[in-house]
């Protein structure tokens, strides 16, 4: 079992988050229009990237096609993880982490 906080960190990020009829500067709009309740329920990797549109070099920014390629990262890090764990479960001290 993974711990919580790990498990947190590598969910896979839904592809469908980014509408696709909306623009990124509304959505970017909608951001800051929300309240902290509000945003506590959004996706970070969506959050950064709509901060980021429309700053230099991220003029032809696609966000879903980012979260897509962050989803497919997340999915190959938790697979590997999941794989490895066993290993570091019978060994720890060799990722030179100390336990205790």
């Amino acid at each position: 079992m993974v711990p919580i906080g790990f498990a947190l960190l590598i969910r896979e990020i839904p592809v469908s988050v980014v509408e696709p009829m909306i623009s990124c500067e509304q959505q970017f709009q909608d951001l800051l229009r929300a309240s902290p309740g509000q945003l506590a329920f959004r996706d970070i990797a969506e959050m950064n990237l709509l901060c980021a549109h429309g700053l230099p070099g991220a003029e032809n920014m696609d966000v879903r096609t980012y979260l897509r390629i962050l989803g497919h990262w997340t999915k190959a890090i938790q697979e590997r993880c999941q794989r490895l764990l066993p290993h570091f479960r019978a060994n720890p001290e060799s990722v030179g982490i100390p336990v205790g």
